[in-house]
């Protein structure tokens, strides 16, 4: 849908794409669908998840980032047609490596190729959100996505998330020795995909090859 829409508005708005290393963002998304959702069951390993994906076995509750996660990691073959849909000169591409190393600093290129004044960022607190967790009491969890989703995003929403997260979660635990190696063979599944898209559009993404995969 916004592939069909965006590039024929009439406003010409830009799109900027923020990219994750793949098998790291595969990883991301399952704990926190895992965890954070009840799109993943909670007794499904990484491993089944990937099993499950590339079977197509699976209807992960409807969700469609989970049934096709690897295939939407492979970003160039999702890309390219937007560029060809807007241009190159509406469209930038940078990676989460860049975000999480400087995000002044991306901001301030990203706010300078709108056009805005970019001063705002420069006190700028840069908060965190939707980071995983891990929910305490699983039965808890399952009440807190059915009320969250029937709440208006307000002062009172906020406030509930944050006692909600105070009682019932803690921080993930450290990735398993078997799920390291699990993310650090899937990266070999996007090396093609990865070259492609770093030369279409120049990028360095070298680090990928190497880079850590914790959620």
């Amino acid at each position: 849908t916004a592939l069909e829409h965006i590039p024929r508005l009439p406003s010409t708005p830009r799109c900027l794409f923020i990219l994750r290393e793949p098998a790291a963002q595969v990883y991301s998304l399952y704990t926190y669908f895992r965890d954070n959702w009840d799109w993943i069951p909670a007794d499904m390993s990484f491993a089944g998840f990937l099993d499950a994906v590339r079977a197509g076995n699976h209807e992960f509750n409807g969700n469609e980032l989970a049934r096709n996660a690897l295939h939407y990691a492979k970003y160039v073959d999702h890309l390219l047609p937007w560029r060809e849909r807007l241009g190159p000169e509406r469209m930038k591409v940078t990676t989460y490596d860049r975000l999480q190393a400087d995000p002044a600093g991306l901001v301030h290129e990203i706010a300078s190729w709108l056009g805005l004044d970019p001063s705002f960022y420069e006190s700028y607190g840069f908060p965190r959100e939707n980071e995983t967790y891990q929910p305490r009491s699983r039965a808890l969890q399952r009440v807190n996505i059915a009320v969250r989703r029937l709440l208006p995003k307000g002062g009172a929403y906020q406030g509930l998330r944050r006692m909600y997260r105070l009682l019932n979660t803690t921080r993930p635990d450290r990735q398993s020795e078997e799920n390291a190696r699990i993310v650090h063979s899937l990266r070999a599944e996007f090396q093609d995909a990865n070259s492609r898209l770093a030369s279409e559009f120049d990028l360095d993404l070298h680090a990928w090859s190497g880079m850590s995969a914790s959620a």
